[in-house]
């Protein structure tokens, strides 16, 4: 039996260096716990703050440090419950073998100097995920969520890949009691979510938490010695001498950077594997169809002007001559006619409408908002004839068929009807007739969704697309194609701006024929073939 001074084992942190092995990547092989660089920051964090939001590259041993932390509290504390908050059922048993490493591997009994014995308190599998303190009544568990417990420690792994987070976190974290310690890691998974918006409040200081972020340069493993400094900083190329500027970065990381990416199936998912920052992080991950940094790079302007309470905004007047496409995404739902603010997501989706300069590719004026249908061709309408006769798209989904319906009925006071010309139609066989039919609008379905998104990530990656509302921006970098394959919105997001934007750009060659049959070359940007 070991003997040990009694104010080491009253010094936590000292206890989880001495008493707790892990499993190494050596199979069999268990070493203790020595804290990395990145583990002693988030000790001295912890030795402060008690609610803590972690994102990371992976493999940085941060998982591993917090259920050690949060074990060793569990043991040395009474009438005490931890909960580790699993982010998907197969991850249940490898979060719990970790904790049953470092538990059973922490030494049954230590001698004081006094004489004192301390006897490491007796494990009870309540279940396979679970281990309950009998004589302190204490527990900590693994779950997928948590409703009626009294939690007094709280560790959320993979926070941000958390299927309907909203709702198995906030039940979660209402258990937690006052004063309780939460800490919560994950890598990223995309600009949008539950744990995207927490982070972004705690940057913000709207909340408790305090944001940590480890990029791959942080960490010791992924840092390579180099012989001759000033030789490899001759090499660096334009985009490594960026890197050196951000926070900790040293040119150890880039020749280890330099070394990972000479492995082509390294490259293309190595800034989601390992980001440099937390900005990079968000916007590498997630299944985004465009790219979303060349999203961020797009140049936001205040409209010139704004009418409908904001709903209706203008970046560029009509140009004489010019080509217009107004393209109509409807929306589902009630359709009331209500004004809310950015952050007022709820209730039905927004109908959005988007003015196409079909020269430059930039969205010259734009509707948003949730309004009557019966109404919506009054906006089309309105925004067609003033933008040189454009040519209107509407999708014919939904309520988008009593738009197209009345747009094609509606016959202004002075008797002037919009041209039936300027009114997408679609060909299509009729299945019974077998017989090529024309139907008013655009249809998205199956085959068509993924024609017109691909070519709008194509046109977002060679950057000829330029958009100026910051509402759209925001939607474009949460459209996603989640795991079922499906393209749409991140879950709680609209997606309204990004299909309205789809349509109306893929359709810019129907617009440059309409009403005389073709385009130009110059009008199709084909004028130096």
């Amino acid at each position: 039996m070991p003997t040990i001074d009694q104010e080491r084992m009253l010094n936590r942190w000292w206890r989880i260096e001495h008493l707790y092995k892990i499993q190494t990547k050596i199979p069999g092989l268990k070493k203790l716990l020595k804290l990395n660089a990145i583990q002693k920051k988030i000790k001295e964090q912890l030795m402060i703050w008690s609610l803590i939001l972690i994102l990371k590259a992976r493999q940085e041993g941060v998982s591993t440090f917090c259920l050690i932390y949060h074990l060793d509290k569990t043991l040395f504390s009474r009438n005490y419950t931890t909960v580790i908050l699993a982010h998907k059922r197969d991850s249940l048993k490898k979060l719990f073998r970790i904790i049953k490493i470092a538990y059973e591997s922490c030494p049954d009994s230590f001698t004081f100097a006094d004489g004192r014995v301390w006897n490491k308190p007796k494990a009870k599998y309540d279940n396979v995920n679970e281990l309950y303190f009998e004589e302190s009544d204490s527990r900590i568990y693994v779950a997928l969520e948590v409703r009626s417990d009294t939690i007094h420690g709280l560790h959320v792994s993979e926070w941000a890949h958390i299927k309907d987070a909203e709702n198995a976190l906030t039940a979660t974290l209402n258990a937690v009691v006052e004063g309780g310690d939460v800490t919560g890691e994950t890598t990223a998974n995309g600009v949008g979510g539950n744990f995207y918006e927490a982070w972004e409040d705690a940057i913000a200081g709207l909340s408790d938490y305090i944001a940590l972020f480890f990029g791959f340069q942080d960490h010791s493993d992924y840092c390579d010695v180099i012989e001759d400094e000033e030789k490899f900083k001759k090499t660096l190329t334009h985009e490594e001498k960026k890197l050196l500027g951000v926070p900790n970065m040293k040119l150890g990381n880039i020749a280890w950077r330099r070394r990972k990416l000479r492995d082509p199936s390294r490259r293309k998912k190595f800034k989601q594997e390992f980001p440099c920052t937390a900005g990079e992080a968000f916007l590498t991950t997630g299944h985004s169809p465009p790219d979303r940094e060349k999203i961020m790079d797009w140049v936001i302007r205040k409209p010139i002007v704004t009418k409908m309470e904001g709903r209706l905004k203008y970046w560029v007047r009509p140009i004489k001559d010019r080509r217009y496409l107004v393209s109509v995404d409807c929306a589902s739902g009630a359709g009331a006619e209500q004004l809310d603010g950015e952050g007022a997501e709820g209730g039905t989706d927004y109908t959005s409408i988007g003015v196409w300069d079909c020269k430059t590719l930039q969205k010259v004026c734009a509707f948003r908002g949730k309004w009557p249908y019966e109404k919506v061709h009054q906006i089309a309408y309105r925004l067609g004839m003033e933008y040189n006769t454009a040519y209107i798209a509407i999708e014919a989904t939904d309520h988008g068929l009593t738009v197209i319906n009345n747009l094609v009925e509606h016959v202004r006071l002075d008797g002037v009807s919009y041209p039936h010309g300027m009114i997408h139609t679609t060909e299509s066989v009729d299945h019974k007739s077998k017989k090529l039919q024309t139907k008013w609008g655009w249809y998205t379905n199956l085959k068509t969704k993924p024609l017109i998104i691909d070519h709008l990530a194509q046109l977002i990656d060679e950057e000829e697309v330029k958009i100026y509302d910051k509402i759209a921006q925001q939607e474009f970098l949460r459209f996603i194609i989640d795991d079922k394959g499906k393209y749409c919105a991140m879950e709680g997001y609209k997606d309204d701006t990004v299909m309205e934007s789809a349509i109306g750009l893929y359709l810019i060659p129907n617009a440059l024929r309409a009403g005389r049959g073709t385009a130009s070359k110059s009008e199709l940007g084909l004028d130096s073939m």
